[in-house]
């Protein structure tokens, strides 16, 4: 278990760093957003009108989306932009969680039936990804949902998960670890859209709105860094646990 203790240490760092690096980004397109709002308010409103023809088609279709292109590495904080642009914070996380969740349950049965010897090649090569095959060999449903809460790529994690045999409600149960990650992605999205309608005059909302929505997306960072490092010291004392000869639950 060291060596997952030393990933989930390098992955807190990491989570803090990268957060922040999405902050700044972050500002940067809503500024981009802001100053190109002026000229876009009758493509958002077809936009919009587009979308909501297609009913609760559309976030289906989208969850379908989500699936085939969240196996394929695509990354998930573009497609949760993309849903709470186009289907708001509500419907958007529950579109994208469903998405990434049937996504996640077809990797794990493509690694468990087609790829289980081509993840065992893999994790000799990249011995950080190998600290996760120990972790599910360790333990059970509490450390494959903390490890669905620290920012590790999911999909790597449904194939070794997969590949490794686990039993497959533990497997599910786990992925819910995923949704908060997702939610603050959508938020980000939503906000964004929000923004720019408000420049673009299509949608008119008070100064405590915008306050309540940029400090509600704000919020939500500083809680994504609390649940990293909480994740960080659970590892740690899953180990403690394990190396003292305790079952890890």
């Amino acid at each position: 278990m060291q060596d997952l203790t030393s990933l989930s240490r390098k992955i807190a760092g990491r989570a803090q760093s990268r957060i922040l690096l999405l902050l700044a980004a972050g500002t940067l397109v809503l500024l981009v957003l802001a100053w190109l709002g002026r000229d876009v308010g009758d493509e958002i409103k077809a936009l919009e009108a587009w979308i909501a023809g297609f009913g609760i088609l559309g976030p289906l279709v989208f969850a379908g989306v989500v699936v085939v292109l969240t196996s394929l590495f695509v990354p998930s904080t573009l497609l949760s932009a993309a849903a709470g642009a186009l289907f708001g914070l509500g419907l958007g996380t529950l579109a994208m969680s469903a998405g990434v969740i049937v996504g996640a349950a077809v990797d794990y049965w493509v690694a468990r039936k087609l790829l289980r010897n081509h993840v065992a090649g893999m994790l000799q090569r990249h011995p950080r990804r190998r600290a996760i095959q120990h972790a599910v060999q360790q333990g059970g449903l509490r450390l494959q949902f903390i490890l669905r809460l620290i920012p590790i790529n999911a999909v790597s994690v449904s194939y070794v998960l997969g590949a490794n045999g686990v039993r497959f409600l533990t497997f599910l149960l786990a992925t819910m670890g995923l949704i908060p990650g997702l939610f603050v992605q959508v938020y980000f999205g939503y906000m964004a859209t929000h923004i720019t309608k408000t420049v673009a005059n299509v949608a008119t909302s008070s100064t405590l709105h915008h306050v309540i929505t940029i400090g509600g997306f704000l919020v939500c960072l500083v809680i994504m860094i609390s649940i990293g490092r909480m994740a960080h010291r659970a590892l740690k004392e899953a180990e403690a646990e394990t190396n003292d000869g305790g079952q890890v639950l």
